[in-house]
């Protein structure tokens, strides 16, 4: 019975690693990949037949001298499990998740492409949101500078109609009485 349980067990663990839509793969202390699920070997290129019991290095070479191998090996030397994200080449991003496990270690790499297109698209429309800001804040300045230079003209041509309307009154009281005098001083001759 404990037989029959652990290989219906096994069989619901492999059923939910191969239904993931997570790449999979386990290996041993010396690295030799011990389980790989199908997203796996998507990745690869390679079977799984021909990968299992192989060096991860050498079955996926493009992870090699990469933060991938930095953070694996980090991990497998400390036994502390590890999170980033990075890009694989050519056009992918994975969210990786590695747990060191008994001697080993298992990792979980989720394809995270479209979230980051998504990021980068926010991140431009935000640099440009904030471009545009910037623009109409130094727009704003420019044209309060014009308003307050306007305001000054205003203000000058103002001073010098009071100036022209104080100067003729001023000739207009001075005219009064001088007409007077002309008058008279016509008059008297």
């Amino acid at each position: 019975r404990t037989a029959e349980a652990l290989e219906q067990t096994r069989g619901r663990m492999v059923e939910i690693l191969e239904g993931t839509p997570d790449a999979f793969f386990t290996v041993d202390a010396n690295w030799n990949l011990t389980y790989v699920n199908e997203n796996t070997e998507k990745i690869s290129g390679q079977p799984r037949e021909q990968m299992l019991g192989r060096s991860l290095w050498e079955m996926l070479p493009l992870l090699k001298g990469t933060r991938y191998e930095l953070t694996f090996r980090r991990a497998m030397a400390e036994r502390t499990p590890a999170r980033f994200e990075e890009a694989l080449p050519p056009d992918h991003w994975y969210e990786v998740h590695a747990y060191p496990s008994g001697q080993g270690m298992s990792v979980f790499l989720r394809e995270i492409r479209d979230r980051k297109l998504l990021e980068e698209g926010r991140d431009a429309l935000l640099a440009r949101e904030h471009s545009l800001r910037l623009e109409a804040e130094a727009l704003a300045q420019h044209r309060a500078r014009e308003l307050l230079a306007a305001q000054e003209k205003l203000v000058q041509s103002e001073k010098l109609a009071v100036a022209g309307q104080f100067g003729a009154g001023v000739g207009h009281e001075i005219n009064n009485p001088l007409s007077f005098v002309l008058g008279n001083l016509h008059f008297a001759r």
